[in-house]
């Protein structure tokens, strides 16, 4: 995880590190490792997440399912 981002800081203050398609192996790449090639591939991660609203079943962890993550209808 990182500090959120200014658009998930609403939900939480921290976000998931999710790489961009092709940074897996930089990512896990043994030579690439200081603190500086890390950096380099965390600022390059995606940082902008759309939120919308889904229903209160995904309080429980025992729900499974599509109907887990539809929008909630207005």
């Amino acid at each position: 995880t990182k500090s959120a981002s200014a658009s998930t800081e609403a939900v939480h203050d921290r976000m998931p590190v999710v790489l961009l398609e092709g940074e897996l192996q930089a990512w896990l790449d043994p030579t690439r490792n200081t603190a500086a090639a890390a950096d380099e591939v965390l600022r390059r991660a995606q940082s902008d997440f759309v939120f919308y609203p889904v229903r209160t079943i995904v309080n429980n962890a025992k729900n499974e399912g599509r109907e887990l993550i539809e929008p909630l209808q207005d």
